[in-house]
């Protein structure tokens, strides 16, 4: 009998010599808790792995989430190089390195006798990693765009996704997706619970349930049902502190992303015809805000929530390196085909684009906009 998802996932990982855990840039709240929550059953299973969550500018993971963790902002060596000597008539050997004229130099020493040229062997090693789980990643694309290098290792390497989200296009070798579920963490909670419930304890209690506080904002949600209630519930017997997730949460919306938020409503405007709204923030609103472009991420999950009627969200932003333009997209529209008109590229709804500079901030605008129509009317 054919194996369910949940368990092909639970065996891929037991067998694998080491993991690669992937969550994109600009994750959410919910999918930093799985990557961490991952990262947690990983080390009770005793199996090897990596985290990537690579970004920008690295930002600390919400302190109230388990921190025993390393996780990696750029992406390590990928493959080993392996030198096999024969050992039956050398004894032990003893290994010296050495670094001269930017080159490595490993010398073998052996305890007595030699080996002949033939005898040796040198060979390009493994990949580094036979398994890749993608958090939150809608396609292949996305994956894809965190390591353009890497490109080669994705193709060959077993990939498992995990996500809650309708658009996720289940284009991984085994899908644990439940669009029936609120949040990713609840969906990695559900698969332990299936397939090795001793592990759920108070830690990832924490993560399961920051990730549902945070993807149903408070739980007022209104695809709140009595089954995410009663999950609510165990994770605070096992543990996890509602009052202290909801400050924390509340901590990572600062003083600079209000003020920001000002901005951005201030300016914001919505297509009359199309699922489209934008705003513009200048450099002059970031200062003032005392804000970064990582604080515009924020923002946006914050535009995403109230604008609910909207497909595609745009950010015109000044800068001194030129006007920026930053899109969130839904299905059926697709970021990266919108960027492509500007010479840029992305992911399926995530892109961002570097214009030249412009001293009509007003008129880059209405251009910027009518190029995302003409997109968007090819896109329907």
């Amino acid at each position: 009998m054919a194996l369910l998802p949940h368990e092909q996932a639970t065996h891929l990982i037991q067998h694998a010599t080491r993991t690669l855990v992937v969550l994109p840039p600009h994750a959410s709240v919910d999918g930093q808790s799985s990557l961490v929550a991952l990262g947690l059953l990983f080390a009770r299973w005793q199996r090897p792995y990596d985290l990537f969550f690579p970004q920008t500018t690295p930002l600390p993971l919400p302190a109230f989430l388990p921190h025993p963790l390393s996780i990696q902002r750029e992406l390590g060596p990928l493959s080993t190089l392996r030198i096999d000597v024969p050992l039956a008539t050398t004894g032990a050997v003893h290994i010296e390195q050495q670094e001269k004229d930017g080159h490595l130099i490993l010398t073998l020493v052996p305890a007595h006798g030699s080996w002949s040229q033939e005898e040796i062997r040198v060979q390009s090693g493994d990949d580094r990693y036979d398994l890749i789980i993608a958090i939150d990643c809608p396609d292949r694309a996305t994956l894809h765009a965190l390591a353009s290098h890497a490109s080669d290792l994705f193709q060959r390497t077993p990939i498992i996704t995990i996500d809650h989200r309708a658009t996720n296009e289940q284009w991984g070798h085994v899908n644990l997706i439940d669009v029936t579920a609120l949040s990713t963490s609840q969906v990695i909670w559900q698969w332990i619970e299936r397939t090795d419930p001793g592990l759920l304890e108070t830690d990832l209690a924490t993560c399961t349930l920051t990730g549902l506080i945070e993807q149903t904002d408070c739980f007022r949600d209104v695809h709140i049902d009595p089954r995410t209630l009663t999950l609510a519930a165990r994770l605070m017997e096992l543990g996890a502190k509602h009052g202290e997730i909801v400050r924390g949460l509340e901590r990572t919306h600062s003083l600079a992303s209000l003020k920001l938020w000002g901005a951005a409503l201030e300016h914001l405007q919505q297509d009359p015809n199309l699922p489209l709204v934008w705003s513009v923030l200048t450099n002059e609103d970031f200062l003032r805000s005392n804000a970064t472009s990582e604080t515009l991420d924020g923002v946006f999950d914050r535009l995403i929530q109230e604008a609910r009627d909207a497909r595609v969200f745009a950010f015109i932003t000044s800068s001194p390196e030129g006007v920026k333009l930053t899109l969130r997209t839904q299905l059926p529209y697709i970021a990266a085909d919108i960027a492509r008109l500007f010479g840029g590229d992305g992911t399926r709804d995530h892109a961002t684009v570097l214009l030249p500079h412009t001293h009509d901030l007003v008129q880059t605008q209405l251009q910027i906009i009518d190029l995302i129509r003409q997109a968007m009317s090819r896109q329907t």
